[in-house]
């Protein structure tokens, strides 16, 4: 007898300006979806194989992140490998090194496959602090913004990161409030190392003043005050707010200050960095964000070979799973 099961999860915006760690947004824009075919074997093994639009750009094997969360999701489930082979297929259609939340569409669809596999009730949120540590593994340190909102899906706050498991907020995101993303390419075929993320998080400072730290707590407040008023200009005045996570980061962004001034100046409420970046995006409503997509992309293209622009809704969809039993 054999078992196959299926699960995706999309693509997500962190940070959201003001949030850094501490938020992300689960996006309709992309996702990344992995088949597993179990079936009792005397040659224990689990093969990982890579498909899918960026498939060059990650390993297979046990160098995928696929390949440890998919261990994770059999301990969660109490199942053992034990007299097992595992052959996961992962459709890798979330840009690699783009600041989407690539390694944690693949952790979360892969790691909420225990929900499928399990005899007994897991919740989303059990998943959650497995699937930071492995996070914690591609990053300097284990972190949840991306993988919470790729899990859950939605809007997604973290409260108590100094917790065992941080507690996700979910809230709700105006359905009249469109992601305007843009998404950067060089001339050659990018390669970036596993630790860009890493990498990202290093060129930070490893403090902030008061100040500073009083200031992004008021735009925190400001984006909770506008998400409950449902006042889409103060969402994303406090979006639009990154502070110097937004300073340093676009130091590695080719022109960003001008890309956001222009977007601003045609009536997008907020603009700021995905994540760690170099994709960039802006809040808009239905009326204006395809001249703000416009708009992005013709300026872009002074500063990038490629740049791929895409209107995109918040999913309250996060990864999702399914079980079939063969013959």
């Amino acid at each position: 007898m054999s078992i196959l099961v299926s699960s995706q999860a999309p693509s997500t915006i962190a940070n959201l300006g003001c949030l850094f760690d501490l938020g992300g947004v689960a996006v309709d824009a992309f996702w990344d979806r992995v088949i597993v075919k179990i079936e009792e074997s005397n040659n224990e093994s689990i093969q990982v194989e890579v498909r899918g639009t960026w498939k060059e750009l990650v390993p297979e094997g046990e160098g995928n992140i696929a390949f440890h969360a998919l261990k994770e999701a059999f301990k969660l489930s109490d199942l053992s490998f034990r007299g097992i082979r595992a052959r996961l297929i992962l459709e890798k259609n979330v840009p690699v090194g783009k600041g989407l939340g690539s390694s944690a569409a693949t952790i979360a669809s892969t790691i909420s496959l225990a929900i499928a596999l399990s005899k007994r009730s897991i919740s989303e949120t059990e998943l959650l602090k497995p699937a930071g540590m492995l996070e914690g593994l591609l990053a300097k340190s284990p972190h949840y913004d991306n993988v919470s909102a790729a899990l859950l899906g939605g809007l997604v706050l973290l409260g108590g990161l100094d917790l065992d498991t941080p507690v996700a907020i979910s809230l709700e995101w105006p359905e009249d409030l469109l992601i305007v993303l843009a998404i950067p390419f060089e001339e050659e075929v990018e390669r970036p190392h596993e630790s860009k993320t890493r990498r990202m998080r290093e060129v930070l400072p490893e403090a902030v003043g008061l100040c500073e730290n009083a200031v992004y707590n008021s735009y925190a407040i400001l984006l909770l005050y506008g998400l409950l008023k449902r006042d889409l200009k103060l969402i994303g005045k406090a979006i639009s707010y990154g502070g110097m996570v937004e300073k340093v980061r676009s130091k590695f962004i080719r022109g960003y200050w001008e890309l956001k001034d222009r977007v601003l100046s045609r009536g997008a409420y907020g603009f700021n960095i995905s994540g760690a970046g170099p994709s960039v995006f802006a809040i808009s409503d239905s009326e204006k964000c395809w001249e703000v997509a416009d708009v992005v992309e013709s300026l872009w293209l002074k500063y990038y070979p490629r740049v791929l622009v895409k209107v995109s809704r918040v999913t309250r969809k996060g990864a999702t799973s399914l079980v079939s039993v063969l013959s």
